[in-house]
């Protein structure tokens, strides 16, 4: 073969191998990238990405909700539908979340709950799935209707917040109760949070087609285009609606509605195009065949497709007048992932958490470079890699919080504040507390209990009780108990009995008996009355 035509095979044979290299690399960059922003199925207690959460209570901000229900406690969610799955509460049936308390509320109307992270556009579909679900509601009878569902915000644009811990249960946001103007006849308490550009809601709302229907309202779904660059004087758009001829926004759109029962798994995915400026959404009730509520609507004329960059997304739950304690059980976010950034620094950092399985807790950690992140769960774990900075940068970690967990100490190994070295660097963080113990309590009729629990290292808790009753409580070991037990006109004290041995009490001029017991093992307290 004549040397010029090796030389252009060769020539030719280069050229398609550098063809080939870089067709494949900007293949594998756009290549759609999944970020599972939090993950509580089949045990796991994962966060992915740093968050925010903020509450609202008839239109005003709350901090007692969102609030994270871990294995420890999540029986307090679950305990109408006997299931013992972890949930991140988004809109509570209970106020009363900060502590745990052992009486149940009524369901509250008008609230909300919602939670927002940050994620870097490069363009492209983007889509968010969320499973959630509920407990229990109210009104039960004689419909059983559950409201009002949940939402899916879409390219905030924050200029007076962001995702960070200043700014934690503190957005500024105005809501619908504030604007007094329902935007849908189906709706519910939403928040707007400030955004310096419009961004995108999506309401999934089982009310409509069970509470209210009406000409041009075809399904589930409510779509608002929301400018709110102040934070407090919100428009919601597009004004009239385009299909109901009153409010704004896209209202009772899509095909197909359900109402789902307490306990099912709903999955909802929302899907945002922007090569044809589509937003398209389904529902699903993973516990029924068939139930499904879907949607597609073109944005154009109404919304511009955002430009790259940061932008803040985020998934609520929120009531009417009907309500639901709706809870997330995973929260993920697909999207074409910006160019690959330059290798990650050569000090990983691995934080490894020992803990009881019954404590839960959160631990803040912050690095000289600006870096962040929080880590959460119960029991004992293990985080990394994580990449804060190069060799030198300083990195503080801080338990912030520990719950269920009586007279806690922490202890890190080999500190708190570690400056990273060239290669793996490793923290343990060693959280101890006074294990827990099962306390039953028998009474019988003819008198009532009141019962002083001092749990070591914690705020003293009281119940009380009235006979006949059968009880049963996890406290710490080296719990202290007073029992001032008191009988009713005709009956007496016969017998105080703890674990079959009998139990010294003393009268009161009163006519009440008081007793004090140490929590130390497996504990069954029976007391009886008689008929004088």
């Amino acid at each position: 073969m004549p040397t010029k035509h090796k030389l252009m095979i060769a020539v030719s044979v280069i050229l398609l191998v550098v063809v080939l290299v870089i067709v494949g690399a900007t293949t594998k960059a756009q290549q759609p990238y999944t970020q599972v922003i939090m993950n509580l199925l089949n045990g796991q207690q994962y966060f992915g990405t740093p968050h925010v959460y903020q509450g609202d209570f008839d239109g005003e901000p709350i901090n007692l909700w969102p609030a994270y229900y871990g294995p420890n406690n999540a029986s307090q969610y679950w305990s109408s539908t006997n299931i013992n799955q972890p949930a991140i509460a988004l809109d509570p049936v209970s106020p009363s979340i900060n502590q745990p308390v052992l009486e149940l509320v009524p369901a509250l109307s008008f609230s909300a709950g919602a939670m927002f992270w940050s994620e870097t556009y490069s363009g492209g579909p983007v889509k968010i799935t969320i499973i959630g679900t509920f407990s229990s509601g109210w009104p039960t009878r004689p419909s059983r209707l559950f409201g009002d569902g949940f939402e899916i915000y879409l390219f905030l644009n924050p200029t007076k917040w962001g995702v960070s811990p200043n700014y934690n249960y503190s957005i500024p946001y105005t809501s619908v109760l504030n604007e007094a103007i329902f935007p849908s006849p189906v709706v519910g308490e939403v928040i707007y949070p400030q955004s310096s550009t419009s961004y995108l809601i999506i309401q999934w709302d089982p009310l409509w087609q069970f509470y209210h229907s009406q000409p041009g309202a075809t399904g589930q779904w409510n779509v608002w285009v929301v400018s709110n660059p102040n934070g407090n004087n919100p428009s919601v758009g597009p004004h009239p609606s385009p299909n109901l001829g009153y409010g704004g926004g896209w209202d009772g759109i899509g095909t197909g509605a359900f109402m789902p029962s307490p306990g099912d798994l709903i999955e909802i995915t929302v899907t945002y195009d922007p090569s044809t400026n589509t937003l398209s959404g389904v529902a699903v009730d993973l516990n029924h065949t068939g139930w499904e509520a879907n949607f597609t609507l073109n944005l154009n004329g109404y919304y511009t497709p955002p430009s790259s960059g940061n932008y803040v997304f985020g998934t609520a739950g929120n009531t009417g007048w009907a309500c639901a304690d709706w809870a997330l059980l995973y929260v993920a976010m697909t999207y074409i992932s910006p160019p690959a950034p330059t290798p990650p620094p050569p000090s990983p950092l691995y934080v490894r958490v020992v803990a009881p399985s019954f404590a839960s807790w959160t631990i803040y950690a912050n690095a000289s470079t600006g870096w962040y992140t929080y880590y959460s769960g119960s029991g004992s774990a293990s985080f990394g890699p994580a990449f804060p900075g190069w060799p030198g940068t300083s990195v503080s970690l801080n338990v912030s919080s520990i719950s269920d967990c009586p007279s806690p100490s922490v202890t890190y190994e080999p500190s708190n504040e570690v400056t990273l070295s060239n290669g793996a660097n490793y923290v343990t963080v060693l959280i101890s507390c006074e294990p827990m113990v099962g306390v039953g309590l028998n009474m019988s009729y003819g008198g009532g209990l009141i019962m002083l629990i001092n749990k070591p290292g914690l705020p003293m808790t009281s119940l009380i009780l009235n006979g006949p009753v059968s009880n049963s409580l996890v406290l710490p070991v080296n719990t202290t108990i007073t029992l001032i037990i008191w009988p009713y006109n005709g009956y007496t004290l016969a017998g105080l009995n703890v674990n079959n041995n009998t139990m010294n009490y003393i009268g009161t001029p009163w006519g009440s008996y008081i007793a004090t017991i140490t929590i130390t093992n497996q504990t069954t307290i029976t007391i009886t009355y008689k008929q004088k």
